[in-house]
């Protein structure tokens, strides 16, 4: 019975080490973004993390609605 633990074990700890090597998921930008449009804006008034994060993230539609009102026919998002 133990052989089987210790095999069970081992299994478990390789695809634990495995799936903790992999790449994180990529984030999903949710509206079609121009940063030449934006580069008049310093980054961390949309990236509140941009100088104290890894990375500074996508700002969430909120942020967006500090500067346009409204928003694209259909999209949800942000103009």
């Amino acid at each position: 019975m133990g052989r089987y633990l210790s095999a069970a074990f081992v299994t478990a700890a390789v695809a634990a080490g495995w799936i903790a090597m992999l790449p994180p998921a990529s984030l999903r930008q949710p509206m079609a973004f121009s940063h030449v449009k934006h580069q008049t804006t310093g980054c961390t008034v949309c990236h509140g993390g941009g100088t104290t994060a890894v990375s500074a993230g996508i700002p969430d539609l909120a942020t967006c609605t500090r500067c346009h009102a409204t928003a694209p026919a259909g999209t949800g998002a942000v103009a």
